[in-house]
Formats: C-alpha cells, structure tokens, sequence
C-alpha cells in the first residue's frame, strides 16, 4: 500500500461443490499528519500542494513560497533529495518507498512525496512514471500543538482545474475539502483558474488550518477550513 485509508478485500472459493465468500476491511495506516490533492485536470495541467508551519519562522513575515524562508514545503524546497530542517527526525527509508513517493533522497519531515507535473490518465499501472498519482506532503513526527497551513496553487497550462484535498491525521481521513465529481456539478466550486496563462500566476486557495494534538488525544488533529475574505461562490474554498 501506498496511501492511507480503508481498503475492500474479497476474496472467493469453491468447496464440495458449494461456493464461498468473505469480504474484510483492511485499516491501512500510517502515523503523522498527511495532505493529498489530486484535480479534475490532472495530465493537462500543473497544480501545487503547499504544506507550510505556523510557528518557527525565521524571518519578519509569513507567506507561501519563499516569502518566509524555509517555512512553506513545497515543489521548488521539499522534494527529492531537499530537507526542510524543522527540527523533526527523519523517518526510516521504507517510509518513502513504494509508487506514492517520488522522493530520491532521504525521508525527511516535512516532505512532498509526489510532484505531479505531467502524467498519462490513461496509465493504470501505479509503478510506472507516467500514473497520474496525487501529490502528497508528509510529516510523520509532529510535536503536540505545532500548527500548520494547506494550500494550493495553480501553476500552469490554461485550463481551469477543480481541485480535491484530502487531510489524515495518523492515517485515517479527517476531512475532505473541493471538487467531488460525484457530487458537485461541473460548473461549481472549487475552479482555480492561470490568470495571466505565464507560469505561477494562478489562482491559490488556502485550504485549511491543521493543529495536532498528539496520540494521546482522542481527536489526534484539529482541522479549521480557511473563509474567504471577499466571496467568490465557484472559486473560493
């Protein structure tokens, strides 16, 4: 397994001419704060998670990208051979090995397993580069009260993208955030949109504020979704 959550298993048989069946839930879990996002156009266009802390910082001011240094995890700092020093122990190798992590370097914390760029829809096989896997950003260590902020943005290629965002805290999904295609019509929130159609001046949506809590406590995390500050009803989050 690679990503966290609740997994079917069937299986079947035949004994003495009669037939059997049994189905159980497979509870795969994995401890720490975990953020995933996929999107509706996923292939065709470039969207980023962004994983930031709220406490620590190094410089006057707080912001997305490198407007704080070392504060937001992210594609350009927190992928590949990059380490973020935040003070939490790296986790062992397994941990960053399998088809949810993209990850050549050693297992830090915080890290973005996954940097979805360019994939195939297409490509059914999760071993292979071109499957289109969600990004993913992790810390498997956190301390009791640290606090964090999700987002995302929209990089680039033209099309407008609907985005999803799943949060875990020690492996079981809290909340779910953005397009449902199950649920949501087409034409609904979220769409985050490349203002300018040049690189890296899309649309950004923060997504949620995480604090945990630790194991000891019953709720592990504490997710707060982020309001907007001027109500756009097909982009906000």
């Amino acid at each position: 397994f690679a990503l966290s959550g609740d997994y079917t298993v069937k299986g079947e048989f035949d004994l003495n001419g009669e037939h059997y069946e049994c189905t159980v839930k497979v509870q795969v879990r994995w401890p720490g704060l975990r953020a995933e996002l996929c999107w509706d156009t996923v292939g065709s266009t470039d969207v980023d998670l962004h994983f930031a802390r709220l406490q620590g910082k190094t410089c006057s001011s707080w912001g997305w990208f490198d407007t704080c240094s070392a504060v937001d995890c992210y594609y350009g700092n927190c992928k590949g051979t990059s380490n973020l020093n935040w003070g939490y122990a790296a986790s062992a190798d397994e941990a960053c090995k399998g088809w949810g992590s993209r990850r050549t370097g050693s297992c830090n914390n915080p890290r973005l397993d996954q940097d979805n760029i360019t994939c195939t829809t297409s490509q059914s096989d999760p071993l292979n580069s071109n499957f289109c896997a969600p990004e993913n950003a992790n810390i498997d260590n956190p301390n009791p009260g640290d606090m964090f902020a999700i987002g995302v943005h929209y990089y680039n290629r033209g099309t407008d993208a609907r985005p999803h965002v799943n949060i875990y805290c020690n492996g079981e999904r809290k909340l779910a955030f953005g397009y449902d295609p199950t649920t949501t019509p087409p034409s609904m929130f979220p769409v985050l949109k490349n203002k300018s159609n040049s690189k890296g001046n899309g649309d950004f949506w923060s997504v949620a504020r995480v604090t945990w809590l630790g194991d000891t406590d019953p709720e592990v995390c504490r997710i707060e979704p982020v309001p907007s500050l001027n109500p756009k009803p097909t982009q906000d989050g």
